[in-house]
């Protein structure tokens, strides 16, 4: 089983994605390894378009890596894949297209997590910003807007979960239920 988390900053995806390591998940970090360190010059230093075009082809050798992991593993799961892409880049008005998508692997299951805006501050202020939290600072509405855009054209199984009120051991409980 191939699951996936999409979700805004500080939803709680790592947090769940270590609960579900210790369930016997796979992890598979993106962007794949061997873009980790260019990816700090391209988000530093190139245009948006150019950016896309960089996690584009990161999703890409990440569906091919999940090919391979997924005849190793029986589930695996992956922190954000490839509608994180189209959501920022879509608000970095770069002209995105879910059919640059279409030959990726699919996740069995996709999760999208929110969180309140007043939740969602205080736990980037508890555990500080990535230069892309800076970058999406004070666009929670348009993120969260634009994540449910992309995410409601799934074809595969998913579902949105609020994490502003659970304990992360009750959202571990509330997702195995739903795999």
């Amino acid at each position: 089983m191939l699951l996936v988390l999409e979700g805004i900053d500080a939803s709680g995806k790592s947090t769940l994605t270590a609960k579900l390591e210790k369930s016997g998940y796979q992890i598979y970090a993106t962007p794949p390894r061997e873009f980790r360190e260019t990816r700090k010059k391209i988000d530093k230093f190139s245009s948006p378009g150019e950016q896309y075009d960089f996690y584009t082809r990161g999703v890409k050798k990440a569906s091919d890596d999940l090919r391979f992991l997924l005849r190793r593993h029986k589930h695996v799961i992956v922190d954000r894949y490839w509608i994180t892409t189209l959501v920022y880049h879509a608000l970095k008005n770069v002209k995105v297209d879910p059919c640059d998508f279409d030959q990726i692997l699919k996740p069995d299951f996709t999760l999208l997590l929110t969180v309140s805006y007043e939740e969602q501050q205080r736990r980037l202020k508890e555990r500080g910003m990535s230069i892309n939290d800076e970058e999406m600072h004070g666009r929670y509405h348009e993120l969260l807007d634009t994540y449910k855009l992309f995410f409601y054209q799934l074809k595969e199984n998913h579902e949105i979960i609020d994490t502003t009120n659970i304990e992360p051991s009750l959202l571990l409980k509330k997702v195995s239920k739903l795999l």
